[in-house]
């Protein structure tokens, strides 16, 4: 399967990245990486994805500050995060809602769910 679609991948966890890598391309979607928020800022402006995978918990600049600052920069707003993470309470989950990510999966995480929400957000 073709597709135009680029997902921007934000984690700075190598192999969960290169998993994810993998999941995405066999799906057909084109596929970034970025090891922390302030690389994929930097990344956003010169690649322009169709939609955002971000973990929270990351050096330098974590997913939540991530998606304030996309959702913030009317230039970017419109690209749909996710917040994939280990993360699981109540109130990391409405944490995630308030920095305004379109979805918020909890890892581990069935491959067809992912690929699901992200087709929804991005058509």
């Amino acid at each position: 399967m073709q597709s135009n679609y680029k997902i921007l991948i934000v984690e700075d966890i190598l192999i969960e990245a290169e998993m994810l890598r993998h999941i995405l391309a066999l799906a057909g979607f084109d596929i970034i990486i970025a090891a922390n928020g302030k690389e994929a800022l930097e990344l956003i402006t010169s690649t322009k994805p169709s939609i955002i995978i971000s973990d929270i918990l990351m050096p330098i600049m974590d997913g939540y500050e991530l998606c304030r600052r996309i959702k913030l920069d009317e230039n970017t707003a419109h690209i749909p995060v996710i917040l994939l993470t280990q993360l699981i309470e109540p109130h990391d989950i409405i944490k995630g809602l308030e920095s305004k990510a379109d979805s918020f999966i909890s890892k581990p995480f069935e491959k067809e769910f992912l690929i699901n929400k992200i087709n929804t957000l991005i058509v």
